[in-house]
């Protein structure tokens, strides 16, 4: 064997031992997977389907392992807003082994993931929190519900663009929560201000309080309201009520009275409707001069109501029945 095809054997083979470990193992069916998952990938790509096209090349990937897989990768990842795994995963694109003779397609997808890398360190956006009234070493902080490094407080962190939610939590303190908005490319930062937690009201010194005088359940204490008021209005409700009442009755005894009277003359059948027309009409003058005598009260009890309390007579206790019969009509109370 001449020296010349030795050199070749060598060269050969040292090429297979520095190609990627995925590459060895893959076989035709492996391949043939991962075309179809590429194709699938830039398909939902092109339909602007980042979700079914990160689906799609990260199962490419993880069956060959190459720069153009990876780099796929990483630009759905990108237009996900997902900056922070992209610049991982086309950094991991960078570092992969050139075969001896690779593709130029491989060769171009490893420099295109570099320039994915550089132009990402400047779009990712950086958050510092920090946490007020409280000490480090006592303070649990999250984002997004997710544990963050006391070490990191005070510290520019990076974050994926998009609304995150900080909190902070110490014992002996008010848990303290904010919203933030990361534009990519900003700077921002948080604070978080813990408040003590304020001692129960049952500890806290106050007035001693004197004996409490039981009220009836039955009465309610109007202050400075005279007992006139309600007297002299529930009278006066009354007596009107009365008066309408027995005054329309005694029209109506009236008008039957005239069928049976010819001018001033009447015969015997209308004398009980003239009667019962006089004896209600009598009531109904009663019952209205009631009602102004008991409107008077009450707004005599209005005047001279002063700024004691006094307790107001119960109401529920106040029982009011009309009594109507056929040559009478009245009405009976209970308080």
């Amino acid at each position: 064997m001449g020296l010349h095809l030795r050199r070749s054997i060598l060269t050969l083979s040292l090429a297979a031992l520095l190609a990627p470990l995925p590459a060895l193992a893959q076989s035709a069916a492996d391949k043939e997977t991962a075309r179809g998952l590429m194709g699938e990938g830039d398909a939902a790509f092109e339909k602007k389907d980042f979700n079914s096209a990160l689906q799609a090349y990260s199962a490419a990937h993880a069956i060959m392992g190459v720069p153009s897989t990876g780099l796929a990768l990483a630009r759905a990842q990108t237009h996900l807003g997902k900056l922070i795994d992209a610049r991982e995963t086309a950094s991991a694109v960078t570092r992969l082994p050139a075969a001896g003779r690779e593709p130029p397609a491989l060769t171009k997808a490893r420099a295109e993931a570099l320039k994915l890398v550089e132009s990402l360190e400047a779009r990712i956006p950086t958050l510092t929190v920090s946490v007020a009234g409280a000490t480090a070493d006592t303070v649990d902080v999250t984002v997004d519900e997710k544990p963050f490094p006391a070490r990191l407080l005070g510290s520019p962190s990076k974050f994926d663009p998009g609304k995150h939610v900080v909190a902070a939590i110490a014992p002996g303190f008010q848990n303290a929560t904010a919203e933030v908005t990361l534009a990519e490319g900003a700077k921002e930062t948080v604070t978080l201000t813990l408040s003590p937690v304020v001692a129960n009201a049952e500890a806290a010194p106050g007035p001693v309080a004197g004996p409490v005088a039981s009220v009836p359940a039955d009465t309610v204490t109007k202050k400075g309201v005279s007992p006139l008021v309600y007297i002299g209005f529930g009278v006066g409700g009354v007596g009107l009520i009365v008066g309408t009442v027995t005054g329309v009755m005694s029209l109506s005894a009236t008008s039957a009275a005239k069928e049976h009277c010819t001018g001033n003359l009447c015969q015997p059948a209308a004398q009980d409707d003239i009667d019962s027309a006089k004896l209600l009409g009598n009531v109904a003058n009663i019952g209205f001069g009631a009602a102004i005598l008991g409107t008077g009260l009450g707004i005599i009890g209005l005047v001279t109501s002063g700024g004691s309390s006094e307790p107001a007579p119960s109401t529920t206790g106040l029982k009011v029945e009309p009594l109507l019969g056929p040559r009478f009509i009245g009405a009976r109370g209970r308080f």
